[in-house]
């Protein structure tokens, strides 16, 4: 009989040793006790870095190059998981090490700075949604970021999603399928029923897309396909001083009119340069081209 009260005693001894010295693991930022359930713990910058630092290693692999964020993430959703529940103490870690993405670097570091600025957005999304109020008030253009991956192009930066908001109600007014590099302009016209945005890449090419507030429409200007059957004639130009063949078709905002858009109509080689070789007017409303001319 003693011997099995020692040995009860004994358990339960070693069994709160055990719990004593039991620490809950750090990565989770949320540690229920039993006086105070779901009390936040207080992480140092250190344990922060640490934690942010490991489960980038999880998710990166070395000698691999990723395309989108989620190319990372689905591997190991909880590593990444673990850098989100961290909140909004990690944004200054976070973001920090998204400031110094490096185009044309794929190395494993270079990625994880992509992911850190990814898992900094998902934590707090203002932090690189622009956005660009109407002259009216009433309107807002959202430009929320659909990957940070491109980065590594320097010619292309963030992508971005734009819709339009309608302030009063908070909806979504008019949603774009499209998706449009940093170096987008954006053109609002004076009474605020439309917004230009010009968007492209490089000297590649360059359209302009008009959200029109009236109807809900995301509308792409005609481009060089459209202008080629309309003036029956193939958009290139030669320059024999510099021997350089200008194809690639830009479209640019010009200015507004009444229910109209004058775009202008540029013309680039592969390594850059530019002519501008002529102009065309369109009716948003009735979605046609009114007026082109092409220079001399």
């Amino acid at each position: 009989m003693l011997r099995k009260i020692f040995l009860l005693a004994a358990s339960l001894f070693v069994l709160m040793a055990l719990v004593s010295c039991h620490k809950p693991p750090v990565e989770d930022p949320l540690i229920p006790g039993p006086d105070s359930p779901g009390e936040k713990v207080i992480l140092s910058e250190a344990e922060i870095a640490e934690i942010v630092d490991r489960n980038l290693d999880i998710l990166v692999k070395k000698d691999t190059q990723y395309s989108l964020e989620g190319e990372c993430i689905n591997d190991h959703p909880e590593a990444f998981s673990a850098i989100v529940a961290l909140g909004e103490d990690a944004l200054p870690y976070l973001t920090e090490l998204g400031q110094n993405v490096r185009g044309y670097d794929y190395s494993v570091e270079n990625y994880q700075r992509i992911l850190a600025r990814y898992a900094a957005y998902t934590i707090q999304p203002e932090l690189y949604t622009l956005t660009y109020p109407s002259p009216d008030g009433k309107y807002v253009l959202k430009w929320a970021p659909t990957t940070f991956v491109t980065m590594l192009d320097p010619f292309m930066g963030t992508m971005y999603n734009i819709s339009v908001i309608d302030i009063q109600t908070g909806k979504t007014a008019i949603a774009c399928a499209e998706f449009f590099e940093e170096e987008s302009s954006l053109h609002w016209s004076p009474d605020s029923r439309y917004a230009a945005v010009s968007a492209g890449y490089r000297h590649s090419y360059r359209d302009v897309y008009v959200f029109y507030m009236a109807s809900g429409d995301c509308i792409l200007l005609p481009g060089e396909e459209e202008l080629e059957t309309l003036l029956e004639t193939e958009l290139t130009y030669y320059d024999a001083d510099t021997d350089d063949e200008f194809s690639c078709v830009h479209i640019l905002f010009d200015e507004w009119g009444t229910d109209t858009v004058t775009a202008r109509i540029m013309l680039s080689s592969v390594v850059g340069g530019g002519v501008e070789i002529g102009r065309y007017t369109y009716d948003l409303a009735k979605r046609e081209i009114v007026t082109c001319n092409l220079s001399e």
